[in-house]
């Protein structure tokens, strides 16, 4: 009787009872998971000297502004070379701040952590058992060669990237 009232496509879900409207309860919406997905490490500031423990000087870096000069001629020339694998994200329970903290580590060491706006996400990448994790870390100083061969050094803020595949 009342179904005339509503347009099809914008009938609200629930049922008439006793002449009244009873809504159905709002469901959590249904999301899939991607087969990637990434976010930058949160606290690497504060864990500077482990990141750096990740660091392999490059062999570019001791070359001549002549040889720089004739092989790079105005690139970024990094100083360092860092380690990237293996990933780990570890759950931390009983971290103080955030129950739902994820700890990121390099090569056994502790970098970071997982964004909290990210945690519920990664969570549940990592309940699936199936994933792979990659990591980049951008940054750091370097030095670049001009044409008049004279050389600057100057220096990026550190990051890390980590990559979830399923």
């Amino acid at each position: 009787m009342f179904d005339n009232l509503f347009n099809k496509k914008e009938k609200p879900a629930g049922q008439w009872i006793n002449g009244k409207f009873i809504p159905a309860p709002a469901s959590a919406p249904v999301t899939e998971l991607s087969s990637n997905y990434g976010f930058t490490v949160a606290g690497t500031n504060y864990r500077m000297d482990n990141v750096i423990r990740l660091a392999t000087p490059m062999k570019k870096w001791d070359m001549s502004n002549e040889q720089l000069l004739a092989k790079y001629p105005g690139k970024k020339i990094y100083r360092y070379y860092f380690v990237t694998e293996p990933v780990q994200l570890v759950l931390e329970p009983t971290n103080p701040q955030d129950p739902n903290a994820i700890m990121v580590l390099i090569n056994n060491i502790h970098v970071g952590y997982v964004p909290s706006d990210c945690c519920s996400t990664v969570s549940r990448y990592m309940s699936t058992g199936h994933i792979s994790l990659s990591a980049k870390v951008s940054g750091g100083e370097y030095k670049i060669v001009y044409n008049d061969g004279q050389s600057a050094v100057f220096s990026d803020p550190v990051s890390i990237s980590v990559y979830i595949s399923l």
